[in-house]
């Protein structure tokens, strides 16, 4: 008897196998399908970088505050989805004015930026294209990084300010050089670098979480 079992979970758990093990025995033998199949040289190791920020003491300058910033899914997915959220300080709200370097940035490729709100506040929206940090992460579109770009210097110093700055300065290459990583070997290629996630954590902090594929001799103590 031949079962075909497709999974829509694994990137969050893989409670859907659970579910299947009350009712189902498992297989004696399975196929995984990974990476680049049907021709595969081997598997890099897998990593999370976590960066977090704290909040400053003290209030933070400017015109505007940050009141929320978050984007993408799961860590080893390319975020297609970047919000943050504004508050006018104090004083009548100039948004057409403190907006319009902003909408000027040029963002990465296909990417783009949508702006919402009245009154006090405004949700800058960054839509990008998702895909798999282990399978197609030249295909995605980054929206978490093209935030980055186009905040660069613009917020006031704060958690969220930044973890966008971190972004900017480290994430816009997906090789990992800008962790300062080496570049691609002949085999294995780069060290592939995905910041996949940005949201505020159980105590209350920013993290941002970023996801590592590297090759077997960059590993363990060497990448840390």
């Amino acid at each position: 008897i031949a079962r075909l079992l497709v999974g829509t979970d694994e990137e969050h758990g893989a409670t859907d196998i659970e579910a299947y093990r009350k009712d189902h025995p498992l297989p004696e033998l399975s196929l995984i399908l990974d990476s680049d199949f049907p021709v595969v040289i081997g598997e890099k190791a897998w990593a999370e970088w976590i960066i977090l920020a704290q909040e400053r003491p003290e209030p933070p300058g400017g015109p505007v505050e940050v009141v929320d910033l978050s984007a993408g899914q799961a860590v080893s997915i390319v975020p297609d989805l970047a919000t943050l959220t504004l508050r006018w300080r104090s004083g009548t709200p100039d948004w057409d004015r403190w907006l319009r370097p902003v909408r000027a940035v040029k963002l990465p490729p296909d990417t783009s930026l949508e702006i919402r709100g009245s009154g006090g506040e405004r949700t800058l929206v960054v839509h990008g294209r998702a895909a798999h940090a282990g399978v197609g992460l030249s295909s995605g579109r980054n929206a978490l990084v093209a935030l980055a770009v186009a905040m660069h210097g613009r917020l006031p110093a704060c958690a969220a300010s930044d973890l966008l700055e971190y972004t900017y300065a480290a994430g816009r290459d997906p090789g990992g050089r800008g962790l300062g990583l080496p570049g691609p070997e002949p085999l294995w290629g780069s060290v592939d670098t995905n910041f996949g996630e940005l949201k505020r954590e159980a105590n209350g902090w920013f993290g941002l979480h970023v996801n590592l594929r590297s090759p077997p001799a960059l590993w363990g103590d060497k990448l840390r």
